[in-house]
């Protein structure tokens, strides 16, 4: 098995998932992208990957009216994302506020690799 130069026990994911109202999203698109990227300078956050759902279900029409996003900071180790937490998350969640308001729904997650494999 191929591990990354990363030790997979010292490797964190904060998963922030948001669903945003479709017209807000559109209007608010530009700065949600640089908020993403803000919180990467000065948090130890090590690489960014920010996603789109893509509408696979020919029955729902979910996607028309909201936009759903997953942005995956990775961390080098448990501090990192404790110290984040303590400090900076609760400035860079008022601003989506301020931003996004009633618009949109937020779960954040926490994740601990345990494995990671590269054919």
């Amino acid at each position: 098995m191929n591990k990354t130069t990363t030790d997979a026990n010292e490797l964190y994911i904060y998963e922030v998932n948001l669903s945003v109202k479709t017209d807000v999203f559109i209007k608010h698109k530009t700065w949600l992208i640089e908020h993403f990227h803000e919180m990467t300078k000065n948090n130890n956050f090590v690489k960014l990957n920010v996603f789109v759902d893509v509408n696979m279900n020919p029955l729902s029409d979910d996607h028309l009216r909201y936009q759903k996003i997953t942005a995956q900071y990775f961390v080098k180790n448990r501090q990192d994302i404790e110290t984040y937490l303590e400090q900076q998350s609760k400035k860079m969640r008022s601003q989506v506020f301020e931003k996004l308001g009633n618009s949109s729904t937020i779960s954040r997650r926490v994740l601990r690799a345990i494995d990671i494999f590269q054919p």
